[in-house]
Formats: C-alpha cells, structure tokens, sequence
C-alpha cells in the first residue's frame, strides 16, 4: 500500500468518526439553544445543485425559528442537504456570524471574520479547518418534503 493511500485511509476514518460522534443525540453545542422550524422550496433558493448554499437571517413567515444566529442550508457535494447555525461557536455571540470565506469559489467554506476560523460545509461536517474552534458548527435536522427543506432542531 502506497503512503498516500494510508494516509488517506486514516484522514477517511477519523473524520467519519467525528462524523458519527457529531451526529449522535448526546452532542452538545456551545451555541445556545433556540427555536429552529423553517420551511423553503429547493428550487425558490436555488438550492437544487449540489454545491449550493442558502443563509437565512430573517424570518419569512411567522412560524419561522431561524436558530441562533441565523440558518445556513447547504446542498453538499455528497448530494445532501445539511443545516447549520449561522453563530461561530468561538465567540457564542448571535451577532458575530459566520459567512463565505471566498463567495467566488465554489469551495463551499464558511469563515469567522472575529475569530478568523474556517468551517468546512461541502460534506456537511461544519469541522473546523484552522484548529481555533474546539467544535463544529451547531448542525440542525433536515427533511425534504416535495420540494420543501424542512428545518428543524
């Protein structure tokens, strides 16, 4: 086996741990808990190609929960759609919110203008990049519905 590929088999393992210790009903995050229910239409958002993100930061309806900090939908390479709370878990603060690292690149990498953190979001895992934040992005649950993402906590 080339070093090359051991490398990338032990890289491939621990993210999928973290993945799946993310993912587990135990998680806790920094990010304070708040009311998450919102609704949008896949194609209203442009949200039906993969590598596609939508940031929400404002209710649209009444019913809306918008989180935090705000909402980010992204549609990942992997095809799926994940949720994330806009509120860098470094600095717990509603109002310093993460945003596109480069909006021209379609690298799908949000950053933390305070803390200077990178979060990654084109497999859904909101991992931190930069070893400054100690956790991921708060992650919310996905449905789909017809053509509705259906956010909730």
């Amino acid at each position: 086996m080339k070093p090359s590929t051991k490398n990338f088999q032990i890289r491939w393992l621990l993210v999928s741990v973290f993945l799946i210790l993310t993912g587990c009903e135990g998680y806790e995050s920094s990010i304070p808990d708040a009311y998450v229910y919102v609704v949008r239409n896949i194609y209203a958002t442009k949200l039906n190609e993969p590598g596609t993100t939508c940031y929400i930061s404002s209710s649209n309806q009444a019913t809306d929960g918008i989180g935090y900090g705000g909402i980010i939908i992204v549609h990942a390479f992997d095809g799926e759609y994940y949720a994330f709370d806009l509120a860098c878990p470094v600095e717990h603060d509603r109002k310093v919110l993460i945003e596109d690292a480069d909006p021209e690149l379609k690298d799908l990498v949000c950053k933390c203008n305070t803390c200077k953190e990178e979060y990654e979001l084109g497999w859904g895992s909101g991992i931190p990049t930069n070893n400054i934040s100690k956790e991921p992005l708060r992650r919310y649950r996905i449905r789909i519905s017809n053509d509705n993402i259906i956010v909730t906590r």
